[in-house]
């Protein structure tokens, strides 16, 4: 394709022009009634740094043949939307809420290069399908940008990337070297049902290893299970990373599971294996333990109960033992999302024990890549840390 009008900002409006080349059709409308009625967005906004994607430039809702598009944060409804056989013009109002200076992005078009062809080339689509990157620019700046001061209320609608720790606490053992069983207690002061787009994640003890492995293990809004169609609603999980990169069919003889539990094992953040399992918790106390269970010749395993309940085990190498270490965070997991979408929710931790020996409350804090997160709050009461997400005020700079 050639640009007969580069992307450009001025006052807030994007526009660009351009022409496809040679066999080069767009993604839709030409091609995608053809690939079983899909829609294959033409324009797409991406981070111009790692070209991370983070929305699509869409002709106006009447136009689509879908009804029910599903628009995500940073989709935007194009101010005008022109084909005209390969040449486009379109015009859009920049997304609000992205963090970074209009120039910092890029523009870029799909389509497919030879329309009677299923391609193969380019990056993938959200259908499972593969279209085309037939061009991209970076937006050139024709005005300047005014960078206002965020109120509270445009903070607290920006829109951010997961999954995010928002607020921990984290815990050590003067003195300690290793146990076979570490316990944390917790009270939900209560009950939430968030599930979908996003879910928050209560990890127990994260940042803390079994032999040579970190793990982590605690509670969900929402625990997803590919073969069972994703989301499962509430439950508790159990995970552990690899050093080296170890086939699933290997991963999986490490995993035993509780019945109505289920195995995950994926790389889209490290090389791990888990165990997930339905519980459905709500407000109370609840007690997770994650304790020594007996050896094989491939090595030792640990089981993880909540209120005694056994969820599933995971085997470790031989001799593991759990090293001393632990932080209590609330994650924020799924889409990108908006701090006042997040509902409210009030959990209190009692310092977690190693083999009985109670923790030391090291610090309470507010993760550095946070963003715009801020609506989350650690109060500390003797030795007990409460910790909260979803104010609807902005609780910490």
């Amino acid at each position: 394709m050639e640009w007969t009008e580069y992307p450009s900002y001025k006052d807030g409006v994007v526009t660009l022009k351009g022409t496809l080349l040679n066999s080069a059709v767009f993604a839709h409308p030409t091609a995608a009634p053809r690939r079983g009625g899909g829609i294959y967005p033409n324009f797409r906004i991406r981070l111009a740094s790692d070209h991370k994607y983070l929305g699509s430039v869409l002709p106006q809702k009447s136009d689509l043949p879908l009804s029910g598009w599903p628009l995500y944060p940073f989709d935007v409804l194009a101010d005008s939307y022109h084909l005209d056989g390969q040449s486009f013009a379109i015009s859009f109002t920049f997304p609000a809420g992205l963090e970074h200076h209009p120039s910092d992005y890029v523009v870029t078009v799909y389509g497919f290069q030879d329309a009677s062809r299923t391609p193969t080339l380019g990056l993938h689509s959200d259908s499972g399908q593969y279209t085309d990157l037939l061009g991209y620019a970076r937006l050139r700046m024709l005005s300047p940008v005014i960078e206002p001061v965020a109120s509270e209320e445009i903070i607290l609608n920006t829109v951010n990337p997961t999954p995010r720790a928002m607020v921990s606490a984290d815990w050590y053992w003067p003195g300690a070297s290793a146990f076979g069983e570490i316990e944390v207690t917790v009270n939900i002061h209560n009950d939430i049902e968030y599930r979908g787009r996003n879910g928050l994640y209560l990890i127990a003890c994260a940042s803390f290893a079994i032999g040579d492995n970190l793990s982590y293990f605690g509670l969900q809004t929402d625990v997803k299970d590919p073969e069972r169609g994703g989301s499962q609603g509430k439950g508790a999980i159990f995970s552990r990373w690899y050093g080296e990169n170890k086939p699933w069919p290997a991963r999986q003889q490490d995993v035993r599971a509780a019945e109505g539990s289920w195995i995950e094992a994926g790389d889209y953040e490290g090389n791990f294996v888990s165990v997930r399992g339905a519980y459905d918790w709500s407000e109370g106390e609840y007690v997770m333990r994650v304790s020594a269970e007996e050896a094989d010749e491939n090595g030792s395993w640990f089981g993880l109960y909540v209120n005694d309940t056994w969820i599933g085990s995971l085997r470790f190498a031989e001799g593991a033992r759990i090293h001393p270490g632990c932080a209590t965070p609330i994650e924020v997991y799924g889409a990108p999302v908006r701090p006042s979408d997040i509902p409210y929710w009030k959990v209190s931790v009692s310092p977690p024990t190693g083999d009985g020996v109670e923790a030391k409350l090291w610090r309470t804090r507010y993760p550095e890549n946070v963003g715009s997160l801020r609506n989350v709050l650690a109060t500390v009461d003797g030795d007990v840390v409460t910790l909260e997400v979803g104010l609807d005020y902005l609780a910490h700079d």
